[in-house]
């Protein structure tokens, strides 16, 4: 009944052994593993830092470039004189080479109506040349000059427009003050046209513009301008940007004026220049009417230059008033 116990199949597994199989059960498979997610924000600003450097290197350059372009071109500030070197042909193969002032005063606008000594050049930028520029033109012999014809004038006293608006006279009258005497040809024997018998000396539509060498009269209305410390060159300037410029060339030859006048416009018929005595001083008008050249008697070594530049107009708005102040010049 008791029989022998039956013989075990299967050795029977030690409770250490039953631990190690509840592991194996309770673990997950190596196949299974996922590894954690690594945090992204360091790669993040890493990458945006790089890009604001870079952007700034960027910015950088392009400011440098623009400094360095700009550092290469001058700033050039409008209304000083120019100094201008001039070549003019001359007869046969030689040249003159002088240094002649370029006034500029800004409008774009060029225009040299007499090609003199002191070829000046009214541009009207409105804005100041504060350095010298050296510019070099060949400039060939002109065979004449035809005079500008003289603005509106329509009441026929010899006054523009213009000029009726800047000395104050009727426009519509050719006497004024009505004495008599033409609005014009009281101003040319120098009497205010708006009072009868008052001399301009005792008038306030001239001032009198007193250099170390010589004196003249200009509207009181206009700009004056002394161009460099020595005085050589002055400007009176009028609000449409036309100006009056004395000039003092000084010769070392020596020269007549005529001869001197023929070296520096070879190719100007000097039958047309009209010669002129103006208060002790002998003279040559240019054929324009816009530009005299005056030496005084006993002194060859200088010329005085007095030109009218009448810029882009194609007609003389203030002619009265040039040969005005002309015939007021007087060299001490």
């Amino acid at each position: 009944m008791f029989g022998k116990p039956k013989e075990k199949t299967k050795k029977e597994k030690t409770p250490a052994a039953n631990g190690e199989l509840a592991a194996r059960i309770h673990v997950m498979p190596e196949r299974f593993y996922r590894p954690p997610k690594k945090k992204k924000m360091p790669l993040i600003i890493m990458i945006v830092a790089i890009i604001l450097v870079l952007g700034g290197l960027i910015v950088a350059a392009i400011y440098l470039n623009f400094n360095l372009q700009k550092a290469e071109q001058p700033e050039i500030t409008l209304n000083q004189p120019l100094n201008l070197n001039i070549n003019k042909a001359l007869t046969g193969n030689q040249n003159l080479n002088q240094n002649i002032n370029l006034n500029a005063n800004l409008n774009l606008a060029t225009s040299t109506p007499d090609l003199t000594q002191a070829t000046t050049t009214n541009v009207n930028l409105n804005a100041n040349f504060n350095q010298n520029i050296n510019v070099n033109a060949n400039l060939a012999p002109i065979e004449s000059l035809t005079p500008l014809s003289l603005a509106s004038d329509s009441d026929g006293d010899g006054l523009t427009e213009a000029e009726e608006n800047l000395f104050g006279t009727n426009a519509q009258a050719s006497d004024s003050d009505n004495d008599t005497y033409s609005d014009g040809s009281e101003l040319l024997v120098f009497y205010d046209p708006t009072k009868a018998a008052a001399p301009l000396s005792a008038s306030s539509l001239f001032s009198t513009y007193r250099h170390p060498n010589y004196s003249i009269i200009y509207p009181s209305a206009w700009t004056l301008r002394e161009a460099d410390n020595q005085k050589n060159e002055v400007l009176f300037t009028s609000d449409t940007g036309e100006f009056v410029e004395i000039l003092i060339i000084n010769q070392a030859g020596n020269k007549t004026l005529n001869n001197w006048y023929q070296e520096q416009f070879p190719g100007v018929d000097f039958q047309t220049v009209t010669r002129v005595s103006i208060n002790n001083l002998t003279g040559l008008r240019h054929p324009d009417n816009q530009s005299y050249y005056l030496m005084k008697n006993n002194d060859a070594s200088r010329i005085y230059l007095i030109t009218y530049n009448s810029g882009n107009f194609t007609e003389l708005n203030f002619l009265i008033t040039f040969q005005v102040m002309v015939k007021s010049f007087r060299v001490k």
